[in-house]
């Protein structure tokens, strides 16, 4: 890693390059399929290598694979990467999952930071940022938090967020929608945007609750809020709203 002259980061690259951390051997995949990339990453896990992670980089729109260099390797670096241009998601997920796999602690941290996913689809949709939004029309961070009263630099770091979900997806022109975040819009046929405010709120609030349930076997929102969910939501008309939204009258 080369830094510029009296960078603040100088001391930090010398410990990488005096200990070799950041020394890996990288290969682009020129035709890249999932069937290929499966192969690849097979071959390798079968030689020695240990799956370490990867990630999709929407601002590239590349997908990289990371592995570690066998315990025994003679070789002058610590990690081996494929590198392929394109959106491979489906093919990287399996490597993760690998990953994860070898690594139980990792895994237990992605199950418990699922809170942070839950709260990141409810303030999206809390927000109506799919409202000022669409699958077809990209939009640059300034101009939505405009429209949604944000401020650009949290906004932008809650897409990117949700770009790695699947919500958005983002280029150097915005972002945009993606099928499945266009199902938070209010007024998509089977909104999910009700659920998603229900999910992150009143029902994420009582589940903090759960180690009471099961200690004492009260149930948590009753202990939370005084009252069950049927009479709770009977006394506040948002509530109700998301619980039962209405239909349409025909006519």
């Amino acid at each position: 890693m080369t830094v510029p002259p009296g960078s603040e980061l100088a001391g930090i690259a010398e410990h990488e390059r005096a200990r070799q951390h950041e020394a890996h051997l990288a290969f682009e995949v020129e035709r890249a399929e999932p069937l290929m990339l499966r192969g690849l990453c097979a071959v390798l896990t079968r030689r020695g290598a240990v799956p370490g992670g990867g990630g999709y980089n929407a601002h590239e729109n590349g997908t990289v694979f990371y592995f570690a260099a066998p315990a025994d390797s003679k070789a002058g670096y610590r990690r081996v990467e494929l590198y392929a241009q394109g959106d491979h998601r489906d093919a990287l997920a399996a490597h993760l999952e690998e990953h994860s796999a070898r690594q139980p602690a990792e895994a237990l941290l992605r199950l418990l930071t699922g809170a942070w996913t839950t709260q990141a689809l409810a303030a999206f949709a809390q927000l109506r940022v799919p409202d000022a939004m669409d699958t077809d029309t990209r939009i640059g961070v300034e101009a939505l938090a405009r429209t949604v009263g944000a401020v650009p630099e949290n906004l932008a770091r809650l897409l990117r967020y949700l770009a790695m979900l699947d919500v958005v997806t983002q280029d150097r022109d915005g972002f945009r929608l993606t099928p499945l975040g266009a199902l938070l819009r209010a007024d998509a046929p089977g909104s999910m945007r009700p659920l998603a405010l229900m999910y992150g709120g009143p029902f994420y609030q009582s589940f903090a609750g759960l180690g009471h349930t099961v200690r004492t076997g009260q149930v948590a929102f009753e202990h939370l809020f005084g009252e069950n969910h049927f009479d709770h939501f009977a006394r506040d008309p948002e509530l109700a709203e998301l619980f039962v939204p209405r239909r349409p009258r025909l006519r």
